[in-house]
C-alpha cells in the first residue's frame, strides 16, 4: 500500500489512499487491531506478503487506551495480500513495483468489500531524484468513492548547500459516484529541513479542489502546516 517516497508528504492518502481509509474498517494509526504477517522472498528481488486482522478495530470509546482488543466472529476479517518486485527500469536505478488486493468482510457491514491497487517507486536521478505513483479501485456499487490516483516527485539538496533537505511536490485524485461534488483532488508542497541528524522542520502547504465525502458543497481550502520531527 506504501510507497517509500510519498512517505515525505503530510496529507493522509498518500499513506493509505482513500480506497482503504474511506471504505472500509481497517487497523490505520492511531487504532490498531488483532493480526499477522507472513512475509516470504522465492526470488532475489520479489517479495511476497500478506496479512490478516481483526475486521472491526475498536474505536476509543471501547477501548480507551488502545492497548485492549477482543476478538469476536462477527467482526469479520480484513486481509490484503500484496506482490513487490524490485526494478531497474530507469537509467539502472532502483525502483520498485507493488501489486495488490484486499478483502473485508464483517456481520456488522452490508456487505463484504474489496478492492485493488498499484504503486511504483522509481529514482530518476542517482540518491536525488525520485518519482512515485499510486492508483486503486473499488466496486462502484459498494463504495462512493471508488477510484483513487496519486503521484509526485521529491528531490534531495536541492540547494547546493543543504545536501540533506527534501523538496516534494504530491497530487491525489479520489473520485465519487455521488454527492455535489464527483472528484476531490488535493495539491501538496512541503520542504523537509533537516537542521542535523536528528532534528528536522517541515513547512508544508496543502490546496484541495472541490473537498467531497459530504452531502455539502464546500468551497476549495488550504491549508499551511509546520512539523517539527525528533528522531533518538
Amino acid at each position: 500500500v506504501f510507497t517509500e517516497h510519498g512517505s515525505l508528504f503530510l496529507n493522509g492518502s498518500f499513506g493509505v489512499h482513500s480506497i482503504i481509509a474511506d471504505n472500509v474498517p481497517s487497523a490505520i494509526f492511531p487504532l490498531t487491531a488483532l493480526g499477522a504477517q507472513v512475509h516470504w522472498v522465492p526470488l532475489n528481488g520479489l517479495l511476497l506478503k500478506a496479512g490478516v486482522f481483526d475486521g472491526m478495530p475498536d474505536d476509543f470509546s471501547e477501548n480507551k487506551y488502545n492497548i485492549s482488543w477482543e476478538l469476536s466472529s462477527g467482526n469479520g476479517i480484513f486481509s490484503i495480500y500484496e506482490v513487490n518486485l524490485n526494478t531497474e527500469i530507469f537509467d539502472a536505478l532502483p525502483g520498485v513495483l507493488k501489486a495488490g488486493a484486499y478483502f473485508h468482510n464483517s456481520e456488522l457491514t452490508e456487505y463484504s468489500n474489496n478492492g485493488f491497487y498499484l504503486t511504483a517507486d522509481q529514482f530518476v536521478k542517482e540518491e536525488k531524484a525520485s518519482v512515485f505513483l499510486q492508483a486503486a479501485v473499488s466496486p462502484k456499487n459498494k463504495n462512493n468513492n471508488y477510484i483513487y490516483l496519486g503521484g509526485g516527485m521529491t528531490y534531495y539538496g536541492l540547494f547546493d548547500s543543504r545536501s540533506e533537505d527534501v523538496f516534494g511536490f504530491g497530487a491525489a485524485y479520489a473520485g465519487f459516484a455521488s454527492g455535489y461534488s464527483r472528484g476531490e483532488t488535493a495539491l501538496e508542497i512541503t520542504y523537509k529541513v533537516q537542521l542535523d541528524e536528528n532534528i528536522f522542520i517541515q513547512p508544508d502547504l496543502q490546496y484541495i479542489i472541490n473537498p467531497s465525502g459530504t452531502e455539502e458543497k464546500l468551497p476549495d481550502a488550504f491549508s499551511g502546516i509546520l512539523r517539527f520531527g525528533f528522531n533518538f
